[in-house]
């Protein structure tokens, strides 16, 4: 199923490096998933889905801890600098981020041309 797995962190590779410690979350997406994304430092994953929902769960504790919307499916999402903050784009062509300490969502960018297929945040080196 899962060969040749690299690159992987913490509970990620603790995760998938051991069969045995798959499990199903609670509560999950009610249609398929599109894109999901371990936290850099936390047991944390983000979940985006063709429900238009967008959801983060304690992997440990296998619990969803927040969720927001999109008005069309979400086909990617991609952690910010850290786990408060995330990115989220789909169908409805616009690019959401979601606060997780204020519970808050805002449209960072609204009608692009195309519907967003591929949602990366990077930082950008000073000059």
């Amino acid at each position: 199923w899962i060969e040749g797995v690299r690159g992987l962190r913490g509970s990620e590779a603790d995760i998938l490096g051991n069969m045995s410690a798959q499990s199903e979350l609670n509560d999950p997406p009610k249609d398929g998933i599109s894109a999901l994304q371990f936290a850099p430092e936390h047991n944390l994953l983000l979940v985006s889905s063709w429900n238009a929902e967008v959801s983060m769960y304690d992997v440990l504790m296998n619990g969803k801890k927040a969720q927001y919307s999109h008005k069309a499916a979400v086909l990617d999402c991609c952690w910010g600098t850290d786990q408060n903050r995330c990115f989220s784009g789909g169908v409805d062509r616009s690019v959401k981020t979601f606060d997780f300490a204020r519970q808050m969502d805002s449209v960072s960018r609204r009608c692009l041309q195309k519907r967003l297929q591929r949602c990366q945040f990077g930082v950008r080196a000073k000059t």
